[in-house]
């Protein structure tokens, strides 16, 4: 009878949840440990308060739980364990070379495009952003640079203009929940699955083409009016998930989290335009004018003091300008002083 591998999971991402469950509906794998993002983790513990839906399928598959994000802490669980190989769904730091040597083998999902491009963080979150519709998942080999590994798996996403960044997280999460499982097992032990050997392969990456992301937080994901529609509109398509940095405006001084929006063709010509300002309240949301006069952004869906409302019954007059103006900013400065 073959012996399962020994694998210790890290799960620390939207697909933390889809990896471990293709994981263990696999069954040639005993799964030693299961690392997820430490207890004061306010941005990922505020929205799952009861835990975490990978915490929650560990529980359920009587799996031990680390909280942590602390290399050292992963050393000694990886001492204690002894795992044949660490997966990682993904982990929010840099594998060091001292924790590679002599131990064993790290592999890592990377969603984005085809590496070495969009190597970094908020990578979903950028390709929504540029207007990029064909995503890759890629597993690959973790060294000790960033995203730098040799590639081995790099299954292909296609989403429309209209689809969000929700929408792209889900058709991953699906990919790796049938997928994931069977191509790890081949990567391990190809004599198994020779039938997936035209599609899980060892690919050394170079660094010709390499591109990079940084980290998204709300305060970069404030809507500038003045900026083409289409730009304005793919901002918002990429901040729609509770789990990644809002998308906001500001109306009346008050901030605005934008959830849903459309792009549409202008219906008049405005001589006199303003970006940000209201034209229209319909029952399908609140048309705004943008920098460009051909395009505008139908809101129609916003959050403000943590309520979400039909923007429609948010932004009530068609007199206030969205964003924040220089005279506002005045104001608020004067009273403060």
């Amino acid at each position: 009878m073959t012996e399962n591998d020994k694998i210790l999971y890290i799960g620390f991402g939207f697909n933390g949840e889809p990896g471990l469950d293709s994981l263990l509906k696999q069954g040639s794998f005993d799964i030693v440990g299961v690392v997820t993002p430490r207890i004061d983790d306010k941005h990922q513990r505020k929205l799952y308060p009861e835990g975490l839906p990978v915490e929650k399928l560990a529980q359920q598959n009587g799996l031990t739980i680390y909280q942590t994000d602390d290399n050292k802490r992963i050393q000694e669980i990886i001492e204690e364990k002894q795992p044949t190989s660490v997966m990682m769904c993904y982990y929010t730091k840099i594998i060091p070379q001292s924790m590679l040597e002599g131990g064993p083998t790290y592999f890592n999902i990377h969603h984005g495009c085809v590496l070495p491009r969009l190597r970094g963080s908020s990578n979903t979150e950028w390709a929504v952003r540029n207007g990029i519709n064909k995503i890759t998942i890629s597993l690959f080999q973790a060294v000790p640079g960033l995203d730098e590994g040799d590639l081995y798996w790099e299954p292909e996403i296609t989403i429309t203009d209209e689809e969000t960044v929700v929408d792209l997280r889900r058709k991953m999460n699906d990919c790796l929940r049938e997928n994931l499982g069977r191509v790890y097992e081949h990567i391990l032990h190809p004599e198994r699955s020779p039938d997936l050997d035209s599609i899980v392969f060892r690919r050394e990456q170079t660094e010709e083409g390499a591109t990079y992301t940084c980290s998204i937080r709300p305060e970069d994901n404030v809507i500038d009016w003045t900026k083409p529609a289409k730009e304005i509109y793919n901002l918002i398509r990429s901040g729609c998930d509770p789990e990644v940095a809002a998308v906001t405006t500001f109306y009346q001084g008050n901030p605005l989290r934008v959830w849903q929006a459309k792009l549409q063709k202008s219906t008049k010509v405005w001589e006199g335009h303003i970006p940000g300002k209201p034209i229209a309240r319909t029952k399908e949301g609140v048309e705004i004018l943008t920098g460009d006069k051909e395009n505008t952004i139908l809101l129609q869906e916003v959050e403000k003091n943590g309520e979400r409302k039909p923007a429609k019954e948010i932004i009530t007059s068609i007199r206030d300008t969205l964003g924040l103006s220089q005279l506002e900013l005045w104001q608020m400065v004067q009273k403060l002083s």
